[in-house]
C-alpha cells in the first residue's frame, strides 16, 4: 500500500523505539502493534518498523525518529514535506527475526544477537555430539565382531 504522509519527527520519549505512527485510516488495515515492512519509494530503501497509531488531530501524517528517517534515505530536508512509502505488513518469524537484529536500541539488537548465535552455536554442538556418539558406538561393535 502506498501512502503518501507528510514527514515528522517522533517526540523525543520515543526515540530510538523501533515503531513508526500513522493514523488508523492511513495505514489501510495494517493492525496497531504489527511489524511492517517500509519502502522509500524514491530510493527503494527498506525498513521493518513496529506501526502504532496516531491521534485524530494528526491524520496524514507519518511520524518517524531519526534513525528509521535515515534508513529510508530521508533527510531532515523531508521533515514536514510530504513523502511517498510503501507499506506491507511483514510477520513472518523471520521477519521478526531481522526486526529485533537490526533494531535500532543497542540492548535489545545485542541480545538478539547474542541469543540467535548461541542458539545456533547450541544446535550445532548437539548434533555434532549426536554423530560422534554414533560413530564411535558403530566403530565398537565392529571391534567386537574381529
Amino acid at each position: 500500500m502506498i501512502l503518501i504522509s507528510v514527514l515528522y519527527p517522533l517526540d523525543k520519549e520515543e526515540v530510538r523505539r523501533g515503531w513508526v505512527r500513522i493514523h488508523e485510516d492511513d495505514r489501510q488495515g495494517i493492525p496497531e502493534n504489527k511489524i511492517a515492512l517500509l519502502t522509500n519509494l524514491n530510493s527503494k530503501k527498506k525498513v521493518r518498523r513496529i506501526i502504532l497509531g496516531i491521534p485524530d488531530g494528526l491524520k496524514g501524517q507519518i511520524k518517524m525518529d531519526e534513525v528509521t528517517r535515515k534508513a529510508l534515505g530521508f533527510t531532515d530536508n523531508n521533515i514536514r514535506t510530504k513523502v511517498e512509502v510503501d507499506i506491507k505488513e511483514s510477520n513472518g518469524i523471520f521477519s521478526q527475526i531481522y526486526y529485533y537484529w537490526t533494531h535500532p536500541d543497542f540492548p535489545l539488537a545485542f541480545s538478539t544477537k547474542v541469543a540467535i548465535i548461541l542458539g545456533g552455536l547450541s544446535v550445532l554442538l548437539g548434533i555434532l555430539s549426536v554423530v560422534l556418539s554414533l560413530g564411535i558406538r558403530g566403530t565398537q561393535y565392529i571391534i567386537r565382531d574381529k
